[in-house]
């Protein structure tokens, strides 16, 4: 999405994809703690959801590390870039699993750069983050062979299965997955749930969940 300029947030009731939350988890204890939107296409393009991350509530308070993070992300589409009858200024497309898969390296890496650095040192620690990430997302790409630093897990979702691909350290994991309307990006601490469940919030049901946070 493009998101380049100031955009006011839409209304949570504008949300029109599902969120993903954890299934064995009651919504009370799930929060909000991320959010993002932009256009659709070039100017003039209506302003959309572009993602909806959430955490466990009761990490939300306190200064300790959240125990994870889930983020969905909405599939749109090729959309032309440009106002319409302009069509040479590209297309917007999705990103594809691998990208997002990095994402979430990256995010996992840099949750973990403590305050308070000077900025030459926070500069090095989220350059050698971003070049991990990218490490990462190239052997991701297309899919993880057999052997790499990605391991496949399968992810229920609502009864139905998906391959889930999650990259583990010493630290946390951070992982990736393609529900077919929606991708969903995680990250976290320890080890990787072995067997992971989630849910799709309906967009009305989700919408509350942001309206609330």
């Amino acid at each position: 999405m493009d998101g380049g300029d100031l955009l006011p947030e839409p209304p949570a009731a504008a949300l029109d994809f599902p969120v993903a939350v954890p299934a064995d988890l009651p919504l009370v204890d799930v929060g909000v703690v991320g959010r993002g939107w932009g256009r659709a296409g070039g100017s003039g393009a209506p302003v959309l959801w572009g993602n909806v991350e959430v955490a466990d509530r009761s990490s939300l308070v306190g200064e300790d590390p959240r125990t994870w993070q889930l983020e969905t992300r909405p599939r749109r589409g090729v959309r032309p870039a440009g106002p319409a009858g302009q069509l040479g200024l590209g297309l917007l497309v999705d990103p594809d699993v691998a990208t997002l898969a990095g994402d979430a390296v990256h995010r996992m890496l840099r949750s973990r750069i403590p305050a308070g650095l000077g900025g030459d040192e926070t500069r090095h620690r989220m350059q050698a983050c971003w070049e991990r990430s990218q490490e990462l997302r190239e052997v991701f790409s297309p899919l993880p062979p057999p052997g790499s630093p990605w391991l496949r897990r399968d992810v229920d979702v609502d009864g139905q299965r998906f391959a889930w691909w999650v990259h583990e350290d010493e630290l946390g994991w951070a992982g990736a997955a393609d529900l077919g309307a929606v991708f969903v990006v995680g990250h976290g601490l320890g080890a990787a749930p072995a067997d992971r469940s989630l849910r799709l919030l309906a967009p009305p049901q989700a919408a509350q969940l942001l309206a609330e946070d």
